[in-house]
């Protein structure tokens, strides 16, 4: 006799839960299955396979696993909310509202519930209506960063930046990713607030560097800095590591020419960096370090400033050299020169 005929439909529960547990999802669903040939009638084993057919994204076969934990009288909160989110995902909205609101009736203190049926009113259009289901979730769960995150699309979407803003802030709080700094990017973007937006993207593509939206904002970013009037509101340094971050094109490459130019034209910050005066000294001077002091050149470059700055004009003119790659002597003889 083969040991499969001699397996109960517990056995069969056991062993599908310890394929489960091993993320094995489809020998789980085998053996569940096995389980539920020998006892037709136990809710347990439909719940557990449907939650096997839900992790493999098998939405409507957990969606038929779930109607019949239902049918076999288990009032079960959490059914209703995952037959809601897979009825979600096969875009059955009406469908998954009413197992939301299902959920919602049976446990009234469900924030998740409330937040998956704010997000079917925003797929709606009812933004309104959303962000009201939005804030009842955050009432209940006041960490929910999912749920800020919702409701700053909302408002955004009914043009309230100011708000929208707030509550991508709180994602950053919360869970710091690229796509929080991304969405509150956008905002500053659309509030013509550019060093704002222009860090916001910086940083998404520093915590992925893969994130597409992100790099191809940004791009649209650089490219619409064209008058020098917009370099007052977007520091240098800050333009030179957004060309950084990104790899290297003809709009890159365009950007790179423009700040070129940028640093020779008569504005504020080009008037100190352009001959005959001394550059270096000039630098120093704009931000703040003493010009007169080698060792204080070399001290200073340690906290990050005046490295930076020299490193953006190395970066923009390879023949530029920063001081603190020059010896003492070397650094005079260049100071005689230039002045």
């Amino acid at each position: 006799m083969h040991r499969k005929d001699t397996m109960s439909a517990k056995d069969y529960f056991i062993q599908g839960s310890a394929h489960y547990k091993l993320e094995h999802y489809e020998l789980a669903i085998k053996a569940y299955s096995e389980a539920i040939k020998l006892k037709a009638d136990d809710a347990k084993l439909y719940r557990h396979r449907g939650h096997a057919h839900y992790k493999l994204k098998h939405y409507d076969l957990a969606c038929q696993d779930f109607d019949e934990v239902i049918k076999l009288n288990q009032i079960d909160t959490k059914i209703y909310y995952y037959r809601g989110i897979c009825h979600y995902e096969l875009n059955q909205y009406d469908l998954a509202n009413r197992d939301f609101n299902q959920a919602i009736k049976l446990k009234p203190d469900y924030a998740q519930a409330y937040r998956n049926r704010g997000v079917i009113s925003f797929k709606r259009k009812k933004y309104k209506l959303a962000i009201l289901d939005f804030n009842e979730a955050l009432r209940l769960k006041a960490d929910y960063a999912l749920a800020y995150n919702n409701r700053g699309l909302s408002h955004y979407e009914l043009g309230q930046y100011s708000s929208a803003i707030v509550d991508y802030t709180k994602v950053i709080e919360l869970s710091p990713d690229g796509s929080a700094y991304n969405n509150r990017a956008y905002v500053y973007f659309k509030l013509n607030k550019l060093a704002a937006a222009m860090s916001d993207y910086i940083t998404a593509l520093e915590l992925d560097p893969d994130h597409k939206l992100a790099a191809i904002y940004l791009k649209k970013l650089l490219s619409g800095i064209k008058k020098t009037d917009d370099l007052h509101e977007v520091k240098k340094g800050l333009l030179l590591k957004a060309i950084n971050i990104l790899p290297n094109d003809a709009c890159i490459e365009d950007k790179k020419r423009f700040l070129r130019k940028c640093l020779t034209n008569n504005h504020a910050f080009g008037q100190r960096m352009r001959k005959p005066e001394n550059p270096l000294a000039s630098i120093i001077s704009f931000f703040g370090t003493d010009p007169n002091s080698y060792e204080s050149i070399k001290c200073d470059e340690s906290k990050g400033t005046l490295r930076q700055v020299c490193e953006s004009l190395e970066f923009l003119d390879p023949s530029f050299v920063p001081p603190y790659k020059l010896s003492e002597s070397e650094y005079e003889l260049r100071q005689m020169n230039l002045t």
